[in-house]
């Protein structure tokens, strides 16, 4: 069994948000040339502003991820940005301890108890996105990651069986 997603971004949204975020700074850093307050605090406006759009656009605009789930290498997460590939996440399947879907994730929030949570979904607001709970050292971690329904079928199947097996 192998299963694997890749995230892809529309780039008329990415487009739209590189041309209203340079538009936004221009009209701050030109505010800095009025009367209107002292020049300083338009300037860091501008400079804030930039500095957020910036670490948004490269997190969210620029990044995919590719999800890879296998019973012989566990699942994967590769981030992509531009022609580098990076393995960030890399998890064996007797690590895993459940997995929720978004709906079951907001639910549970007050209950559970983990150390840390990373996320790696390619969208801001995703529709769709799933959360695999692994503990390493007997502390509870989450991955966040956008992966398919099939995706989310077999890490159930795969804590199954692996529950069963104990």
């Amino acid at each position: 069994m192998r299963y694997t997603k890749i995230t892809s971004h529309d780039v008329k949204k990415s487009n739209l948000f590189l041309f209203a975020s340079a538009l936004v700074f221009v009209l701050l850093w030109c505010m800095s040339f009025t009367n209107l307050l002292t020049p300083g605090l338009w300037q860091g406006f501008a400079v804030l502003w930039f500095c957020a759009a910036l670490f948004y656009g490269t997190k969210f605009h620029m990044t995919e991820y590719v999800y890879t789930l296998s019973d012989d290498d566990g699942f994967v997460i590769v981030k992509q940005m531009g022609k580098k590939q990076t393995k960030v996440c890399h998890l064996d399947i007797d690590t895993v301890v459940g997995i929720y879907t978004a709906e079951e994730w907001k639910t549970n929030k007050k209950s559970r108890q983990i150390v840390a949570v990373y996320n790696y979904n390619a969208h801001a607001l995703p529709d769709e996105y799933y959360v695999v709970i692994f503990e390493l050292d007997s502390k509870k971690s989450a991955v966040m990651f956008e992966g398919t329904k099939e995706m989310y079928e077999a890490f159930l199947t795969l804590i199954h069986d692996l529950k069963e097996s104990q």
